[in-house]
């Protein structure tokens, strides 16, 4: 563990710009410091640090090794955190990656459930869009992606799948469209519409129902604006003849108020599908499971999927 202690070292130097304020940082004397980065570069066979008037730098041998040993620590950072989520409900923290859509109806009565069956459990929520968090997932830096759509993931990927709650359109009070008892999708083309980037298959359906052609350039990009937070779009929705559609627990305050009116579309009835993705090759620490398990009881019903089975686009 010296090896690693001396990585630190030569990372502190360089991060506080001397070995003064890094010896504070690192809880080591100054001479204490020194001796140990002179021990790194003796190991190396060169020197690390360029002692400049004002400031440490590293040498270009020193920045390969700060590049390396960053990626060294970050990883021994990761196995400790694996290894004490493995461990049970006593420690660890949980890193989720969680969909928008999904954050308020799905996600946060999950946490909330467990939080009292778990206390000493640590969770970290990443509210993201789905193409961020996919790459997260990959990259090991998230355990768990809730709300990815189906079909995005290959084999290296164990996905569950469940049924989401209708999709609310909204505009806002005194919208043209606000009053009209039935809305015809050529009617909302009249007017921008703002929302989540939304998976593609989610898109090349709804243009078709709108009647795009599945694969146009209109298909995909016909939005005027898209985020990823909810209270952005509904600022520019009560602001604008701008119309969006979210899940109802996001507008639900606004709409009581009467700010936000929801419209009726002359849809055919869609059934919207996600699904909690975890990497395949990876044991599931019991924090994962429990949250997988409060998901599935939350969202059981008509279309959800049995539990742990494969799951495959319905849509």
């Amino acid at each position: 563990m010296s090896e690693i202690s001396q990585l630190q070292h030569l990372i502190a130097v360089v991060e506080h710009g001397g070995f003064r304020r890094a010896a504070e940082a690192v809880h080591l004397t100054q001479p204490a410091l020194t001796k140990s980065i002179k021990n790194l570069e003796e190991a190396f066979g060169t020197l690390l640090l360029e002692r400049r008037p004002r400031a440490v730098v590293p040498t270009p041998f020193g920045e390969i090794v700060i590049e390396r040993a960053r990626k060294i620590l970050a990883d021994l950072d990761q196995m400790k955190r694996e290894i004490d989520l493995l461990k049970g409900f006593e420690s660890g923290l949980l890193m989720v990656g969680c969909d928008p859509y999904v954050g308020k109806s799905v996600m946060a009565p999950a946490l909330s459930n467990l939080v009292s069956l778990y206390p000493k459990l640590r969770y970290e929520v990443e509210v993201q869009g789905w193409p961020m968090l996919r790459e997260r997932l990959l990259n090991r830096q998230i355990d768990l992606h809730v709300g990815a759509p189906p079909g995005i993931y290959g084999g290296e990927v164990s996905t569950i799948e469940f049924a989401l709650p209708p999709l609310v359109y909204f505009c806002r009070a005194g919208h043209p469209l606000a009053d009209k008892k039935r809305v015809l999708p050529e009617e909302v083309l009249a007017f921008p519409r703002i929302g989540m980037e939304a998976p593609p298959a989610w898109t090349r359906m709804y243009a078709e129902v709108y009647g795009f052609a599945p694969d146009s350039d209109e298909a995909l990009h016909f939005r005027f604006a898209k985020s990823n937070d909810w209270e952005t779009l509904k600022a520019i929705v009560r602001m604008t003849d701008s119309i969006s559609a979210g899940p109802r627990e996001v507008v639900q305050d606004e709409l009581a108020a009467g700010v936000l009116k929801e419209m009726i579309l002359s849809l055919p009835e869609i059934e919207l599908v996600a699904t909690v993705a975890c990497l395949r090759d990876r044991v599931l620490p019991p924090a994962a499971e429990a949250v997988i398990d409060e998901i599935k009881r939350i969202t059981a019903g008509p279309g959800s999927a049995p539990s742990g089975g494969a799951v495959s686009a319905r849509i």
